[in-house]
């Protein structure tokens, strides 16, 4: 129920439900490898815990289309609850030129 909660959170509005790519999965630890468990999904039995150092992703596609975009974020778990590492600016990107087939 979290998972579902954050991804109907981050997911843009202009994308529908159907539109996820990965539906559930919202993230994944990390550490010395480039994708580490935790698996922030649905049926993760693992506590978060403070520490813990996390990428919060959402991962849209656009259907029949074979494109995808991704937006992740870096957390830390702390007492008070997460902090953004992510120092990367909020604004939208526009891409002009059509992705290769």
């Amino acid at each position: 129920q979290v998972a579902e909660e954050v991804v109907a959170r981050g997911a843009p509005p202009h994308f529908a439900p159907g539109d996820l790519v990965l539906p559930g999965f919202v993230g994944h630890g990390i550490g010395l490898e480039l994708d580490e468990p935790p698996v922030i999904w649905a049926r993760e039995e693992t506590r978060v815990e403070v520490g813990m150092v996390l990428a919060v992703e959402v991962e849209v596609g656009a259907p029949g289309s074979g494109l995808m975009a991704k937006m992740e974020d870096t957390v830390v778990v702390e007492a008070n609850g997460p902090r953004l590492l992510t120092a990367a600016p909020r604004r939208l990107v526009e891409v002009t030129a059509s992705a290769p087939r």
